[in-house]
């Protein structure tokens, strides 16, 4: 079984697009960005690719799926994604007053 440590899952997650091969293509994208002076990064991503491309798809899966919460989709407020409506007087503000 493949354990990864801390870092290498947080590397995960940030490059993740939703599946293994998408990651370790993310993955390869980042270390072309690198500069010369970031090794610890490269051998983190370098680390992190090899242990991806060990696994299936099956197992990132389930790996991707338990590392994400789970948030409910339901908003109580059609026009806020946060469930808070605005406030009365930001709908009465008029964008052409002078800002006192």
């Amino acid at each position: 079984m493949t354990v990864f440590s801390s870092d290498e899952l947080i590397l995960i997650t940030l490059y993740n697009p939703g599946s293994r091969k998408g990651t370790i293509d993310e993955l390869h994208d980042m270390i072309n960005c690198l500069m010369p002076d970031e090794t610890a990064l490269l051998n983190l991503a370098k680390g992190v690719i090899g242990k991806l491309e060990a696994i299936s798809d099956e197992t990132f899966d389930e790996m991707s799926e338990a590392m994400t919460p789970d948030y409910s989709l339901v908003f109580t407020d059609e026009d806020s994604a946060w469930g808070a409506s605005a406030p009365v007087w930001l709908d009465e503000a008029n964008p052409d007053d002078d800002i006192e």
